[in-house]
């Protein structure tokens, strides 16, 4: 299927020093989505991970060389009037999508890991 152009992915976000990953994850969701950090419950950490190098560009300009990606299983324990997208610098929208759908909505480069993770869900 051709892409639309929508750059479609799940929430991410790293590790602050000193923060727990379980923090880092209920933060970033969070701060992507302008909740509060109280609308979201760390189900379970799950069992996979992604790496990948980035690209030769970004390894010039910005020094980065990979990055390794753990997963986490979320829940979102408030509701939709709690997601206020005008709090967030990343996310211009937001939308619910069955787990059938997943694959087929998210950005092309997005779907190896997310391949990795439907199995959990």
């Amino acid at each position: 299927q051709q892409f639309s152009g929508e750059h479609w992915q799940l929430p991410q976000g790293g590790v602050d020093p000193g923060e727990s990953p379980k923090k880092a994850v209920v933060r970033e969701a969070a701060e992507e989505l302008g909740a509060p950090e109280s609308s979201f419950r760390v189900i379970k950490k799950l069992p996979v991970q992604h790496s990948y190098d980035w690209p030769r560009w970004a390894k010039l300009l910005k020094g980065y060389k990979g990055q390794r990606q753990n997963f986490y299983l979320v829940e979102f324990i408030g509701n939709d009037a709690d997601i206020d997208l005008s709090k967030s610098h990343e996310v211009e929208a937001y939308r619910w999508v069955q787990k059938e759908k997943l694959l087929k909505m998210v950005h092309p480069k997005r779907r190896k890991s997310l391949k990795k993770i439907l199995p959990y869900l």
